[in-house]
């Protein structure tokens, strides 16, 4: 979602470079190199959010168990 987000912000400044050739490309770089540490800072996140929490949604196997024996 976060890389979506940052795409669609840096096709709006790479069309209004296609538009206006004579604009600067400023926003693009600016858009372009902020954007990269945004989407390597989410995925250490998420990366590091399903190392913590994994444990959370597994099954205990005492239930696993149970539905082997019925």
């Amino acid at each position: 979602m976060v890389a979506a987000a940052w795409s669609s912000v840096m096709f709006v400044q790479a069309s209004q470079i296609i538009i206006n050739p004579e604009s600067s490309y400023t926003p693009l770089i600016y858009a372009i190199v902020g954007g990269i540490p945004v989407i390597v800072s989410t995925f250490l996140t998420s990366l590091l959010l399903r190392r913590k929490y994994s444990a959370y949604f597994k099954e205990p196997e005492d239930t696993m168990e149970d539905f082997e024996e019925g």
